[in-house]
């Protein structure tokens, strides 16, 4: 005997993101854009200007000032496709039952990156604000001039205030939250009411059960559903621990 059910939602409504288009990071000082009427270049709104290590946004209204007419609306803070399943097969006395998620078309933020990053802004820190300081040999970032790398320079503190290349509004952060979980798989073996009846028992199961199996994700943050409904991975609690259980159930 088998079961099946399957539950399917396609969303009809998106919310994007409202983010400054990262583009890179400026390899050499000569990368950075130069205004031809002007002669400056590419700064920030408070007058800094950008220079090798610092993150490549998109000047979208092309005045080349990073400011807040730069942002796109981008990605879907909400999945498209959301939906479950769950499969349930018994063969004479053993009983097996699968159940799993899965959630598509959605982007996310992952903030938990951004914060590991930003500690770097100020790694000694003051008085309550001590931070550690972390490794960062396994991230691609921008070390020397003529580097080409993923994500910026989190050594230049005296302008990390200024230039802000960690901020969490850019698309540098957005990843692909699609993703297919197995929740939960349960064995079982009943007891046929011949044997029982022998020991004077009605209904003899045991089972074993195995809870967040395995997630199949591209994303490389922690986890693709422990997100916010804005879709942002802030990194917050503990990761959802993988549980066995063993367990009877008897009838007398």
């Amino acid at each position: 005997n088998n079961g099946q059910h399957v539950i399917f939602r396609v969303g009809t409504s998106t919310l994007s993101n409202y983010l400054l288009i990262n583009q890179g990071v400026y390899s050499t000082d000569a990368d950075v854009p130069v205004d031809p009427t002007t002669g400056l270049r590419y700064r920030s709104a408070s007058g800094e200007y950008f220079k090798a290590g610092d993150p490549i946004w998109f000047d979208r209204n092309g005045d080349y000032v990073l400011d807040n007419r730069d942002y796109a609306r981008t990605g879907n803070s909400q999945p498209l496709i959301t939906g479950g399943m769950q499969n349930s097969f018994s063969y004479k006395n053993f009983q097996f039952s699968i159940y799993a998620s899965y959630t598509a078309k959605r982007t996310i933020m992952n903030n938990a990156l951004a914060q590991r990053l930003g500690l770097m802004t100020n790694p000694t820190g003051q008085g309550g604000d001590n931070k550690a300081v972390i490794p960062l040999d396994d991230i691609a970032i921008w070390r020397q001039i003529g580097d080409v790398a993923k994500y910026p320079n989190p050594y230049d503190y005296t302008r990390n205030g200024s230039i802000n290349p960690f901020r969490y509004d850019q698309t540098l952060w957005a990843e692909n939250g699609s993703y297919f979980k197995i929740n939960n798989i349960i064995v079982a073996y009943m007891f046929g009411r011949d044997v029982l009846r022998r020991y004077g028992l009605e209904r003899l199961r045991i089972f074993g059960s195995l809870d967040n199996v395995v997630t199949f994700s591209k994303y490389s943050g922690p986890n693709p559903e422990n997100v916010t409904s804005m879709g942002r991975d802030l990194s917050e609690g503990y990761p959802v621990p993988r549980t066995y259980n063993l367990g009877l159930n008897i009838t007398f």
